[in-house]
C-alpha cells in the first residue's frame, strides 16, 4: 500500500462501464476535507464516466471496423488495401537512405487442388501457406495476401540480396508443402526500391520479376536482372 493512502480523508471512485466491460476507473482524493465530496460530486463523476464509457466503446468500435477492413477474413494477414496503404507509407520513409524491398509470390499447384479437392480444401490450403510464410518473415517485415493465390511481403532495410536470400528461404520451405498429395509451390519476384522510385514502379518490377520467373519455369527472379 502506499503511502499517501494513509492520508485520504474522502474518496470518490467510480468505474467507467460499457455493459458487463469495465474500462477505467475515475478515482478523486482529498488528502485535506473529509467532506470534500458529497452526493453531487459523485453523480457528477458517474455522469462523466457514462459519457467518457460511449466515447471509449466508439473508439474501440472504429479501431475494430478499420482493423477489418485491412485484414484478409479467411488468412488473418494483412489485405490488399492494407498493403496499398504500407508499400505507399514504407517508401516514402525509405527515402531517407534505408533500402526497401518486395517479394511477390503466386503458387503454382493451387488451381489443381481447388479443382480435385474443392474449394474449402483449397482455403485451407491458402491458410496453410500463409502461417508457413508467417515463420519465415522477421518480425517488422509485413506479410499480406494480395488476393487470391497471391501474397506479398514487404522487406524494411532489406537490400537486393537480402531479399534474394528471403525469396530463397520460402521457395525452400514451399518445397514441402503438400495437401493431400497434391505440391504447392510458390514463383516469386523480387524487386528493391531504386533512387526516385514510386511504390507503382516498385510493384510493376516485383509483378514482372515474377512473371518472367514463371515463364522461365524458374522459383525466383529478381527485377535487378530487367532494368528499367
Amino acid at each position: 500500500m502506499l503511502p499517501e493512502v494513509q492520508r485520504l480523508q474522502c474518496v470518490v471512485a467510480v468505474p467507467v462501464l460499457f455493459g458487463d466491460e469495465v474500462y477505467a476507473l475515475i478515482n478523486l482524493d482529498s488528502f485535506t476535507d473529509p467532506d470534500a465530496f458529497d452526493a453531487d460530486a459523485v453523480h457528477v463523476t458517474q455522469a462523466f464516466g457514462s459519457m467518457a464509457s460511449l466515447l471509449i466503446h466508439e473508439a474501440q468500435r472504429h479501431a475494430q471496423v478499420q482493423t477489418a477492413a485491412r485484414t484478409d477474413a479467411l488468412t488473418g494477414l494483412a489485405n490488399r488495401r492494407a498493403f496499398n496503404e504500407c508499400l505507399e507509407q514504407a517508401v516514402r520513409l525509405s527515402r531517407s537512405g534505408a533500402p526497401l524491398s518486395l517479394l511477390v509470390l503466386d503458387l503454382q499447384g493451387f488451381k489443381r487442388v481447388n479443382d480435385r479437392l474443392g474449394h474449402a480444401t483449397g482455403d485451407q490450403a491458402l491458410r496453410q501457406v500463409a502461417a508457413l510464410l508467417v515463420g519465415l518473415v522477421r518480425g517488422q517485415d509485413r506479410l499480406f495476401r494480395w488476393g487470391g493465390d497471391e501474397f506479398a511481403v514487404l522487406l524494411s532495410g532489406t537490400d537486393a540480396r537480402g531479399a534474394w536470400l528471403v525469396g530463397q528461404r520460402i521457395t525452400r520451405a514451399m518445397g514441402s508443402v503438400q495437401v493431400q498429395g497434391l505440391p504447392l509451390r510458390a514463383t516469386i519476384g523480387a524487386a528493391t526500391l531504386r533512387p526516385g522510385g514510386t511504390a507503382e514502379s516498385l510493384l510493376h518490377e516485383a509483378d514482372q520479376a515474377m512473371y518472367a520467373a514463371k515463364a522461365r519455369g524458374e522459383s525466383l527472379a529478381t527485377a535487378d536482372e530487367f532494368p528499367g
